[in-house]
């Protein structure tokens, strides 16, 4: 949450409603997803939890917050504690939906504290998932709780599925060649997708929160091994709970049959004889009748191979879609960091589908010699030194693709690319709404990372709704320079 928020929760807390005492039902368990308990000299905290099942047709009745309190005995002199607490609910972007309610307690036991599920305006709120967060203060001791969030799911009838279309029954075992199922839920519920074989397998399943309204779905026909799934008839079935009920299943067959042949070519974009300066680059192009994994490497006569675009995390694939894809050779010796100037050269693809076959492509070769030297008035200067790159503080940048991910569209991953042009120290973070660190993604630590362009895929299939900041730094000797950025995880 940003400091502005908690200066408006901590103007509340004084003036928040008495809680009223009451028993907590069975069931209710503790269910806090972030927040530190802390110590105070007088009293413990021995419970906090949210019901995480709302049903709002019972109009409140059932509590929503419980604090379960022990004081101890005050020494001599001392005056006894008072504990202030305070909590509201928010919506999935963490948005203020209630009034802030609480109060002050002062003696041992459970407090239960009760919502009517309605908003700052008295309006009753939507089915949905919200979220719920707690502070419990001690009154001149220190926090017991602070900001710990808990899930609440609102639901006032049993979900339903309708609608249910499938856009082909049958697919292609390739990137993006699942059919897309399209069907319209009413009702909040936790929803379950799962694949099965022919035999009745089940070979993929997904689980998550779906709200009402119309959804699209694709699949990425990977199977529970992380392997791709394999040519044959499948069934995909989708059923939604919450607790006061459970949706009727829908079912789609649909026949998944292997991909063409692959075909792949590489071209160098250069004549077979090619006098180039040190800055000079080559470009090559690799075309791919179908999406697939690509490995690229640089050839020389001479028997040395350098590796062409490699990722941060070490994987040397890169997922590319069907067509041709454009990229540039810079001919630097990764080694040595010299250009290369001489000798027989290509470019070799390792190529490899979703279904697993795997090609080696290479390209036409080009023979490279040094550009003429121009001539130079006399008297003649020396010989120049090898030219060294342009040093100076890395200037960065970087995308997204996309900038949003859809929950249930498929495979959720960011496309994070970036790019320095001096050798650098780089790291990457990723910050939630709050600019809370969720991950530490890329950290070279004390190794410079040659200057070029990169890419690195993000998985936020466990990230919350909401916005999120990418944090870029690079650092060299001249300097730090820092680039962000912004992607978002939601519905459509």
């Amino acid at each position: 949450m940003n400091t502005r928020f908690l200066g408006l929760l901590y103007a509340f807390i004084l003036i928040a409603a008495p809680a009223r005492a009451a028993e907590i039902p069975d069931g209710i368990e503790s269910n806090c997803e972030r927040g530190e308990f802390g110590e105070n000299k007088y009293v413990d905290l021995k419970l906090a939890l949210v019901e995480e099942w709302f049903d709002i047709r019972e109009g409140g009745d059932l509590p929503v917050a419980a604090v379960g309190l022990e004081f101890n005995e005050p020494k001599a002199g001392s005056q006894p504690e008072k504990v202030e607490t305070a909590f509201m609910v928010m919506d999935a972007e963490f948005n203020q939906i209630s009034p802030i309610l609480g109060g002050g307690v002062r003696s041992s036991g459970t407090v239960v504290f009760k919502w009517d599920a309605k908003d700052r305006e008295g309006r009753l709120v939507k089915d949905g998932a919200y979220r719920v967060l707690m502070n419990i203060k001690g009154e001149r001791y220190g926090d017991l709780l602070m900001g710990a969030i808990f899930p609440l799911n609102v639901v006032s009838e049993p979900p339903t599925v309708s609608k249910p279309t499938i856009s082909s029954r049958k697919a292609v075992l390739e990137y993006g060649g699942a059919p897309e199922l399209v069907f319209t839920s009413s009702g909040f519920g936790l929803a379950q997708i799962i694949d099965t074989d022919e035999e009745g397998n089940e070979v993929s399943r997904w689980e998550g929160p779906m709200p009402p309204g119309k959804h699209t779905l694709q699949s990425d026909l990977m199977g529970m091994d992380d392997n791709p799934m394999r040519p044959g008839r499948y069934t995909t079935t989708i059923v939604i709970r919450n607790t006061l009920g459970e949706s009727d299943e829908v079912e789609f067959d649909y026949e998944l049959a292997a991909p063409p042949p692959l075909k792949v070519a590489v071209k160098l974009n250069a004549p077979a004889s090619l006098k180039v300066k040190d800055d000079d680059t080559v470009p090559f192009a690799v075309t791919l009748n179908q999406p697939a994994y690509v490995e690229l490497h640089h050839v020389a006569d001479n028997g040395k191979t350098d590796f062409i675009g490699e990722s941060v995390d070490g994987r040397p694939s890169v997922l590319y879609p069907k067509g041709t894809h454009e990229f540039v050779w810079r001919r630097i010796d990764t080694e040595e960091f010299e250009y290369y100037e001489t000798g027989v050269h290509w470019i070799q693809a390792i190529v490899r589908t979703l279904a697993g076959d795997e090609e080696t492509v290479e390209s036409n070769r080009v023979t490279l010699a040094p550009a003429p030297k121009p001539q130079a008035p006399k008297p003649p200067p020396k010989p120049p030194a090898k030219q060294q790159p342009k040093r100076g503080i890395p200037n960065l940048k970087l995308s997204f693709e996309p900038e949003h991910v859809v929950i249930g569209g498929g495979r959720m991953v960011v496309k994070i690319r970036y790019s320095f042009d001096q050798d650098s120290i780089i790291k990457m973070t990723i910050h939630d709404k709050r600019g809370k660190v969720v991950r530490k993604f890329i950290d070279s630590k004390y190794e410079h990372f040659k200057k070029g362009s990169y890419w690195k895929e993000l998985d936020v299939e466990d990230y919350d709704y909401g916005a999120y900041k990418v944090v870029f730094e690079a650092i060299n000797f001249h300097g730090t320079r820092t680039a962000t950025g912004h992607f978002s995880v939601g519905w459509r």
